[in-house]
């Protein structure tokens, strides 16, 4: 019987994963937040954010509210309500981003720093 592969798909791209693997890490709310921005750089509703953000409408509701207060998204009115990125939520993302990108050398650093002291230890 063929191994069924899980494929998950977030804003960072798409990969599989084994289904006997490990289970998936929660997103903080910086995470969260890079989900529906990116999702509503060119305007979308409430449905299509759930979707592609990968939230619940509950968890949903409260992030688009904070996130419109904050000023990270706008409201367009109409005949339904469209979500925009905002000036300030592009700002946002490219700083997230930086801060992703710096934490990744990081961490790639602190494992080869690791792997020295393991090799002078054992």
């Amino acid at each position: 019987m063929p191994r069924l592969k899980k494929v998950i798909v977030s804003c960072n791209g798409v990969r599989e994963e084994n289904s006997n693997s490990a289970a998936r890490k929660n997103r903080n709310k910086f995470q969260i937040t890079q989900a529906i921005l990116e999702v509503a750089k060119d305007g979308v509703g409430k449905t299509r954010i759930m979707y592609r953000a990968n939230l619940s409408f509950k968890l949903l509701e409260d992030y688009l509210a904070v996130l419109v207060r904050s000023g990270l998204l706008r409201v367009r009115e109409g005949e339904r309500k469209m979500y925009m990125t905002s000036e300030k939520g592009l700002q946002f993302l490219r700083e997230f981003e930086a801060l992703e990108e710096h934490a990744g050398l990081v961490t790639a650093k602190r494992d080869e720093l690791a792997k020295m002291l393991a090799k002078t230890i054992s």
